[in-house]
């Protein structure tokens, strides 16, 4: 009896595993460019293809954006609310959010997270229709040719002008 009891637990535990580990998309995000880089002090517009796996139309109406380091205000999901993604249908194109990189920002690698919450109407956000994970690099400032035109020839000035003291 003991046995029984355990293998039915055993069962449904592998079951309920199962079902989550089954769990697919509403919706199939893909980004357009898959290295996101900019430089401090501009913005990225990150693109990309929704895709409806569903025989609904769903609306994309709760989307946000977790991105590590960066503060919320520096992120802008508005650009995805309320898009509606036709029945089994795909939108390219789509402007999912942008991101504005603050001055002086750290270089390095950035990790994020799209989660997109949404449903039939465009008043739902009763289901969760698909999480993305994406990261931005943000590359260091380099000086321009032209501005080490300049250092140099200050500098060379400044030992000219030293030498005929």
């Amino acid at each position: 009896m003991k046995l029984c009891i355990w293998r039915s637990g055993a069962v449904l535990l592998l079951v309920c595993a199962a079902a989550v580990c089954a769990r697919a998309d509403l919706i199939v995000i893909s980004f357009d460019n898959e290295s996101l880089r900019g430089l401090p002090g501009t913005t990225l517009q990150v693109t990309g293809t929704v895709t409806n796996t569903t025989a609904d139309t769903l609306f994309t109406n709760s989307p946000t954006v977790a991105l590590s380091g960066f503060a919320p205000e520096d992120v802008d999901a508005s650009p995805m609310l309320s898009i509606p993604v036709p029945a089994n249908g795909t939108l390219t194109g789509v402007l999912l959010f942008q991101v504005a990189i603050p001055q002086g920002f750290a270089p390095g690698l950035y990790s994020g997270t799209l989660t997109v919450l949404g449903g039939t109407n465009e008043d739902a956000d009763n289901l969760k229709l698909t999480e993305a994970n994406f990261a931005v690099g943000v590359l260091a400032a380099v000086p321009e040719p032209a501005s080490a035109v300049l250092l140099l020839s200050g500098i060379g000035m400044s030992l000219l002008r030293f030498r005929r003291r």
